[in-house]
Formats: structure tokens, C-alpha cells, sequence
């Protein structure tokens, strides 16, 4: 039907005949690919039910990549700083170098924690096999990116996961088992993140209930929803070690740790190959089972040390509630704009003693009252 189609119109363009019948052999072919796609797509379908039936999820993400995979953006060239187009491979493997070697290797902070004035936390119970060194490629991990959003010309517009050694994943695996429980019991229950059990639906629940009963109440509840910039990016790694040896880590864990991140290099791999090794030296490892477990000892004390010596938040049951939080993303709780205040300009003085910025553009907060009312605004400084 297609050739008899092509056919007919080169009839037209030849001898201009009426198109009347090319038309209807037009929509003939229309209809008939339409339909050929439903019944392909139908057929995939059925067939990726099947394996997830029958758990063989190879099959099921092959079939999924086949629906989903789309080639408009391949072949795009990044751009540089100023704007400038790249072309050559080599051009584009030095940008992508230079990308991430500014987004995972942050400025030292200005001011650091004086952690040995701090009170020692007692020892976690754990033991383990003494441990000093890893194998090199253990260390070494490759990224790999995705578009994420706008303009893919951009490299910051571009998601970067990080591929590493699969028998150190297996180690960090069995290392997280042996520390998850005795981590879990020493960090505050605000926290949801990366628990076994909690999830961001229950913090939503909870902040929902909160709102309700304070309009019910007619009482004023005002919400600072803090965001940090790339927070497992920018942690500094020596405060990292003294706040995760200041809650007790035994010393041949912390070798371990050591042993992980040093001399941690990445590669970029890229449509014409891979670049070459460039140094980490800030941050939590991408792609590291490990991580998470390791940000939430940092958010943790940061916290602590924010609300120290404080009587900020708000009544709860018989305690009084400050914040809820999930990884790196806060609400801070309050039921005046002073507390509110205070409470944004600790985190972010205290933060930043460990490389956590927090974001001007994704941080904002909300009045809940019960007749609207203008606030004013919250600033991660204090006012004069």
C-alpha cells in the first residue's frame, strides 16, 4: 500500500492528476502504521508482563529501554563557560573533566568546627576484623550521565551517576549491616531518611496533621523548607571523619573509611569514550552504598548543634518539635517568625562549617494561618 502510494504521487507531481485517490491511500497508511504500532506496543506490553511474572527483570528492562529509549538528544554538543559550542570529541571530554571536577571538589570552608572541645559520644558496639587498605580500583568509579532537564547543551542540566567496583559495593554492603542498627539508634527520629520503615510520605502525614490542627486551633505555624546545594557533593571530608569519630566510631572502621576515600578518582564516560582520571576531594561518594549512612551522621550533628540550648518549635504531644526531616531536605517548625529566623541563621552558620550551603533558590517557606496576613521574609542571615 505504501509503494502503490509513492507511486501515485509521483503520478501527481508528473502528469498533476487529481489527488483524490492519493488522499485516500495517504490515510490508508496512516491508519495501517497506527494500528501496526498498537499492536506492537500491545505485544511488548504482554510480554514485560510476563517477565515480571516470572521475576526475570532482564527481560523486563531490555523491553523497557526499547519503549522508553529516545535518540533526540544524541549528538548534541555541550557548551563551554562562555557559550561557545564544542565540537570535537576532545573539547567535550575536557568539558565534562572541568564540569566535575568544580561540582565534586567544593572550596575548603572558611570556618571549621573545633571538634576537639566537643563531648566524646560513647562507643559504638560493633567489632569487626582489623582493616587498613582497600584495593585500588575500589577507589576509582565512573560517571556516567542522563539528561535530566531544559537545555542539554548545559552540562549542569545533565544527571551524573557514578558506576564503581562492583566487589567493593559487596564489601561496603556487608560493612553497612554491621553499622546500620548502632547508627539508627543514636540518630534523631526527625530523621526519615534512608530508614528502614520511614519514608517522605510519613514526614508529609505528619506535617499535614501539624498544619490542620494549627488552623484548626487558629494558630499560627510558619515552615522554612530548607534545600542545601549538592549536599553529598560538598560535605568537607575531615570534618566528615572527626563528627563520625566524635559519635563513637571505632578506629578500625574509621581506617576503613579512610581507605575508601583515599585518592578517590572519576572518570566521564562519553558518547567518544572515556576521559581521564581526574581527583575527588570533597564530598560522600557517589554511587557508594555507604554514603547516605555517612551524610545522615553529618545532618545529624549539624542539627544537634543548630538547636542546642534552644526553645524553638512547636508543642508536640509532650515534647516539642523543631523540624522533620528527610537526607538533606529540613522543615523547620515554628510558631514565630524570631524562632524561624534563628533557627535558618544556625543551620546556615553551622552547615557551613561542614560545606553545606544552603540554596537561595529551592529553600522558601510557607504561613499556614487562619486569616492571611503578610510575614516577613526569612534570611539566612540575622537582621542588625
Amino acid at each position: 500500500m505504501a509503494k502503490i502510494r509513492r507511486e501515485q504521487k509521483r503520478g501527481l507531481r508528473r502528469w498533476k492528476m487529481e489527488d483524490e485517490e492519493y488522499r485516500r491511500l495517504d490515510k490508508e497508511v496512516k491508519k495501517s502504521c497506527r494500528n501496526d504500532r498498537r499492536r506492537w506496543l500491545e505485544e511488548k506490553a504482554r510480554e514485560a508482563q510476563e517477565a515480571a511474572e516470572k521475576n526475570e527483570m532482564k527481560t523486563l528492562y531490555r523491553i523497557v529501554r526499547e519503549l522508553t529509549s529516545s535518540r533526540s538528544s544524541s549528538g548534541m554538543p555541550i557548551r563551554s563557560k562562555d557559550g561557545r559550542a564544542l565540537l570535537s570529541d576532545e573539547e567535550q571530554e575536557a568539558r565534562w573533566v572541568e564540569h566535575f571536577r568544580e561540582v565534586l571538589n567544593q572550596p575548603t570552608p572558611p570556618t571549621l568546627f573545633n571538634l576537639d572541645q566537643e563531648p566524646p559520644a560513647p562507643t559504638l558496639n560493633i567489632t569487626s576484623d582489623e582493616i587498613s587498605d582497600v584495593p585500588a580500583d575500589w577507589r576509582s568509579g565512573v560517571i556516567v550521565t542522563l539528561p535530566k532537564k531544559g537545555n542539554l547543551s548545559d552540562c549542569n542540566n545533565w544527571q551524573d551517576i557514578t558506576l564503581l567496583s562492583i566487589p567493593g559495593k559487596v564489601f561496603c554492603s556487608v560493612l553497612l549491616q554491621c553499622l546500620k542498627t548502632e547508627v539508627d539508634n543514636i540518630l534523631r527520629e526527625e530523621q526519615a531518611g534512608f530508614w528502614k520503615g520511614r519514608s517522605c510520605s510519613e514526614q508529609i502525614f505528619t506535617l499535614r496533621n501539624i498544619i490542620e490542627q494549627c488552623l484548626e486551633l487558629q494558630t499560627i505555624l510558619i515552615i522554612n523548607y530548607i534545600d542545601f546545594k549538592k549536599a553529598f557533593d560538598s560535605v568537607h571530608r575531615e570534618s566528615l571523619w572527626q563528627i563520625v569519630q566524635l559519635y563513637g566510631m571505632p578506629s578500625k572502621y574509621m581506617n576503613i573509611f579512610r581507605a575508601l576515600y583515599r585518592n578517590s578518582t572519576c572518570q566521564v564516560r562519553t558518547s567518544s569514550g572515556t576521559t581521564d582520571d581526574f581527583d575527588i576531594v570533597t564530598g560522600v561518594r557517589q554511587g557508594c552504598i555507604l554514603s547516605p549512612l555517612l551524610f545522615l551522621i553529618v545532618i545529624d550533628f549539624v542539627t544537634r548543634k543548630t538547636l542546642a540550648a534552644t526553645n524553638f518549635g512547636i508543642k508536640w504531644g509532650q515534647d516539642r518539635l523543631t523540624n522533620l526531616d528527610f537526607a538533606d531536605d529540613l522543615a523547620l517548625i515554628s510558631h514565630t517568625h524570631y524562632a524561624l529566623q534563628e533557627m535558618t541563621s544556625n543551620f546556615h552558620e553551622h552547615g557551613g562549617k561542614v560545606g553545606l550551603r544552603i540554596s537561595h533558590e529551592k529553600t522558601n517557606g510557607h504561613d499556614h494561618h487562619h486569616r492571611a496576613r503578610p510575614t516577613s521574609p526569612t534570611t539566612l542571615s540575622r537582621r542588625a
